[in-house]
């Protein structure tokens, strides 16, 4: 199959779709389709172009590669985030930056769209994911020195951050003149991104890698679903909230269940240890995450104040814009624009751009249209992140609004699932999630609260609609819609 490589391409020179086609003069259309593989054909008029504008020879464009299965072929994959632009800032360092004491490579290339309070991150590619999680855990599966060494940076990082939210936990001091409030800001960037750089990896594991090994491992040991799923619960995630006789007696008893396991097979250790630390590293980082946005409150209480901006537009700047804020560079009109229109975040190689304004609506309609095409003809199939069988109404959970709608009983059905979502977990029938692997907040929630849980569907977002009647098979791995409605 004759493979263009125009995403390649861009990425080297750092550029999204709509800077190729103003320079070049090529129709937007004609790029956004060979960006992405889905143009049918390219005229040599267009190559001659590409060539001759970036220094380009023909076998940097095209190259012939072996046609994939359509099941095997890379998908576009959304994530659906509650962040707001500032607040998701610091991960780029990780996507584009990953530290290299421990990593070669980032998450590849992604355009995020944020508005009222949510983020859509739209992935071109799932590879990026399945080779970082595959590199990762060749270097850091075994619990040998360099398994330690990125858990204790991990850690460390983590550790920096929440004491920096610790120090101003009661808040800002309001005396600070502009110099102070740009140190902190300054001390506040470097901590997060630091922190970032090395997190970002957790995100690798949550297409599903996690989920193919600890299957493979699984089968050589020939262990049961019930005690793979005790062999990755977490005893700090148990012993997170022991309030109850019952939370206490559940803890004791995944021990003793650990250790008759351990026994049965004659192992001296979890051979899904690390996974089961991956759990862990995934439930700290939320935690940090909740102390990042606390502070970020905090200091932009004290940013509108000073620059009469209301602190809803305040978190639609950028990390360098924050500099120009307090120096009175920055309109509201701008950042009023940003929260109402939308603002797309194009991430490319090493670099990223911003697009804002008239463009934002049309970029995110190709982003959205992709997403479908890419959608098409897949079953509602995931992995099982805890058995059983449900039977119930749909709720598509995909803004922090939505929450408040849940009823007793109904099928969660969300991109990814949060703390926010625990009093809801407790009260669905069955949670159905699109990305995560065993290990993931789903997951462990569900199999705490004894409800079914199918993770990594990709798609049952985007598929299910909210008043859909749907069984949930999960020790299948389907979700299978009874009664389709077409309810808003």
């Amino acid at each position: 199959m004759i493979k263009l490589k125009i995403h390649t391409i861009a990425k080297k020179l750092g550029k999204n779709m709509s800077e190729i086609s103003q320079e070049t003069g090529i129709n937007r259309n004609t790029i956004t389709a060979l960006f992405h593989g889905k143009a049918e054909g390219v005229w040599f008029s267009t190559l001659d172009k590409l060539c001759e504008r970036y220094g380009l020879k023909i076998n940097d464009i095209v190259e012939f590669e072996p046609k994939q299965s359509e099941e095997s072929a890379p998908k576009m994959y959304r994530q659906i985030l509650a962040l707001s632009p500032i607040i998701f800032w610091p991960r780029i360092t990780g996507i584009v930056h990953p530290n290299p004491k421990f990593f070669d490579e980032g998450l590849g290339t992604c355009d995020v769209y944020f508005k009222n309070g949510t983020c859509e991150v739209f992935w071109h590619t799932t590879l990026a994911f399945a080779e970082m999680a595959e590199s990762v855990y060749k270097e850091y599966g075994e619990l040998s020195r360099r398994h330690f060494e990125l858990k204790e940076s991990f850690f460390d990082y983590g550790k920096k951050v929440e004491a920096f939210c610790q120090e101003y936990a009661t808040g800002l001091p309001a005396e600070w003149d502009t110099n102070e409030l740009l140190e902190f800001l300054k001390q506040w960037q470097s901590i997060l991104e630091k922190f970032w750089s090395t997190a970002i990896f957790i995100d690798s594991f949550d297409l599903g890698y996690d989920n193919k090994e600890v299957a493979r491992i699984g089968k050589i040991y020939n262990f049961s679903q019930m005690e793979i799923a005790e062999l990755l619960t977490s005893e700090k995630v148990l012993d997170k909230n022991k309030n109850t006789k019952e939370e206490i007696a559940r803890a004791k008893k995944h021990r003793q269940l650990t250790m008759i396991i351990l026994k049965k097979y004659k192992l001296d250790t979890n051979p899904l240890e690390f996974f089961k630390e991956l759990g862990q590293w995934r439930e700290y980082r939320q935690g940090v995450n909740l102390q990042v946005q606390e502070l970020w409150i905090k200091l932009f209480k004290l940013l509108a104040k000073i620059s009469g901006i209301d602190e809803k537009y305040l978190f639609f700047l950028t990390f360098e814009e924050l500099d120009n804020l307090l120096r009175g560079l920055i309109k509201k009109q701008i950042l009023k624009n940003r929260f109402s229109q939308g603002f797309l975040l194009s991430v490319l190689g090493k670099d990223y751009k911003i697009i804002e304004g008239v463009e934002v609506k049309k970029v995110y309609e190709e982003l959205q249209e992709i997403l479908q095409q890419s959608e098409l003809g897949r079953a509602i199939a995931g992995k099982v992140g805890a058995q059983g069988y449900a039977q119930g109404v749909a709720r598509v959970i995909e803004k922090a609004e939505d929450i408040k709608k849940f009823q007793a009983g109904e099928i969660l059905i969300t991109e990814m699932t949060d703390d926010k979502m625990l009093e809801i977990i407790k009260k669905a029938g069955a949670i159905i999630t699109n990305a995560g692997g065993m290990l993931c907040h789903a997951a462990i929630n569900a199999r705490l609260a004894g409800k079914p849980c199918i993770i990594d569907t990709h798609t049952a977002t985007t598929q299910i609609k909210t008043g859909d009647v749907v069984a949930v098979r999960a020790n299948h791995g389907t979700v299978r819609i009874l009664t389709p409605q077409n309810n808003n």
